[in-house]
């Protein structure tokens, strides 16, 4: 069962539900938790369901660049 859709959601888009610009927010929220969690965890299925498993290029970007400057 998903907390963050309710199950009236299944086969709508991202967008369909929540509509711009906060379809974008969710997907890059969910990279940003997806990426810093254990996998398998809700983070992962929304974006699996939700974004074709496609992860926010610019918030990958962002940890990338955050990743370089500590090390």
């Amino acid at each position: 069962m998903s907390y963050i859709f309710p199950q009236t959601a299944d086969g709508r888009s991202a967008d369909a539900i929540m509509g711009y610009p906060d379809n974008l927010k969710i997907q890059s929220s969910m990279t940003l938790f997806a990426e810093v969690s254990s996998p398998g965890l809700v983070f992962e299925r929304v974006l699996q369901k939700y974004y074709g498993e496609a992860k926010d290029p610019k918030t990958i970007e962002f940890l990338e660049r955050d990743l370089r400057a500590t090390s």
